[in-house]
C-alpha cells in the first residue's frame, strides 16, 4: 500500500481520487501525528458487505460446506428460476 504525505494529497486529490477508484488500491496518508487509509466507495462497500456476512452464525461454514462437496451436488442457479 503506497503511502502520501498531506501536502501530496492536497496537491493531487482529484487525481488521487481517480486512480484508487480506477486500480482498487488504498492509499495511506501520513498525518503529523496519526495516518489515515482511503479507499474507493464500492471497495468500501465490499468491507462492510463482507463484514456483515462473516457476523452471520453459520455462514462461513456453509459455504465451506458448498466447496468441500462434489461438483456434481452442486445446483444451477437457472435451474431455480434464478
Amino acid at each position: 500500500m503506497d503511502s502520501l504525505s498531506l501536502q501530496e494529497v492536497t496537491e493531487n486529490l482529484d487525481n488521487l481520487i481517480n486512480q484508487i477508484t480506477e486500480n482498487h488500491q488504498p492509499i495511506i496518508i501520513k498525518g503529523t501525528e496519526n495516518d489515515v487509509v482511503i479507499v474507493s466507495k464500492e471497495d468500501w462497500s465490499a468491507i462492510e458487505e463482507t463484514i456483515y456476512l462473516n457476523s452471520i452464525p453459520g455462514y462461513i461454514d456453509s459455504i465451506n460446506q458448498v466447496i468441500a462437496s462434489p461438483r456434481e451436488e452442486w445446483v444451477k442457479a437457472e435451474d431455480l428460476g434464478l
